[in-house]
């Protein structure tokens, strides 16, 4: 869901825990698996916003409004964000319950903050801080213009940490839902910024030497399910290739294989088992084996239930899950057969 300081651990991280990954469309807290994790394509950073919908940010719980339009003003909680003498905890709450109903000193101020590389953006307070931030700038129910090109700026430009350009690109995905989401007369005047925000996404896709790439085409596949401006083929044809291609960065191909798998892409069952059989890392076979359990056949039992019985406790568990889904849908379809 990166990069330098973290990208080292991401994998070890994801290894034990991926099979989870599959099951981010539907999934809730509540409704969350022990063995799931927080969607996102790659471990380590701030966690994704985590709700009935994990692309699209969790809503703001008592927003409390700015005391004065002016970003300057003493108690101003837009300044305690903006403001590198304060407090993190501050900060990080004031981020997290302040914006809304912004004032246009108030959304320059946030623009240039965004904008800016500071220090702290190489820590993990950083992190969590600026992705607090992009998640309540998602939440409100018209993002400001000048806020989505800040956005798409900080993914267009390289000297930004990392972990900062893959947030935004995660987020503009819950932009353009959120804004395609808002019915009010004023979106006729927005398309044009939802057709920038597509092609922003599928630009990130081509870059795959970190996990960017990855959380593009997760993005895409999430918002395919919802608006007909996406080619769904397309996207499971392009992860498939992610999944596959040579040099494409870990982190990207383990997302890859999950989206294939979400895709229902038939035409990667004979990657993913391949992969699930002979991946070049612990990893990529987790998530292929993960993936078998949507897109497996009674085929793919036998060699599942050797993974079970084999001496890789790392495979046992995502072997049992993808069992018990290929053995649902099969008591599912027989359900359905003799109901007809």
């Amino acid at each position: 869901m990166k990069i330098k300081p973290i990208v080292a651990i991401a994998a070890c991280a994801t290894a034990a825990l991926v099979v989870g990954l599959i099951y981010y469309k539907k999934a809730t807290p509540q409704e969350t698996s022990p063995g799931d994790i927080p969607l996102t394509s790659g471990a380590g950073k701030a966690p994704v916003s985590s709700g009935g919908n994990l692309l699209k940010p969790q809503a703001n719980v008592g927003l409390r409004p700015a005391t004065s339009s002016d970003p300057n003003a003493s108690g101003n909680p837009i300044l305690a964000i903006v403001d590198e003498n304060q407090a993190f905890e501050t900060r990080l709450n004031s981020a997290r319950t302040a914006v809304t109903n912004l004032a246009p000193a108030e959304v320059e101020a946030l623009r240039a903050f965004l904008l800016k590389r500071s220090p702290l953006d190489e820590t993990q307070e950083g992190h969590v801080l600026k992705n607090a931030l992009l998640d309540s700038v998602c939440e409100l129910r018209s993002p400001p213009s000048e806020l989505v090109d800040a956005i798409i700026q900080v993914y267009h430009d390289q000297s930004q940490d990392e972990v900062i350009r893959d947030y935004a690109v995660q987020h503009m995905a819950a932009l353009h839902e959120q804004i395609d989401d808002n019915s009010s007369s004023e979106n006729n005047n927005r398309q044009g910024e939802l057709a920038k925000l597509r092609s922003v996404l599928w630009e990130a896709v081509g870059e795959t030497d970190g996990s960017i790439a990855g959380t593009a085409i997760l993005g895409l596949s999430h918002l395919s399910e919802r608006s007909g401006d996406f080619n769904t083929d397309k996207i499971a044809e392009t992860a498939l290739r992610l999944a596959t291609k040579e040099g494409v960065s870990e982190l990207t191909r383990i997302t890859a294989l999950q989206v294939c798998a979400s895709l229902g892409a038939a035409q990667a069952l004979p990657v993913v088992t391949e992969l699930a059989q002979r991946g070049e890392t612990m990893p990529i076979r987790i998530s292929a084996i993960g993936a078998l359990g949507l897109l497996g056949e009674a085929g793919s039992k036998p060699f599942l239930n050797s993974l079970v019985e084999s001496d890789e406790v790392r495979f046992r568990e995502p072997a049992l899950q993808a069992l018990r889904r290929i053995t649902q849908r099969e008591k599912d379809a027989l359900r359905k057969s003799t109901k007809s």
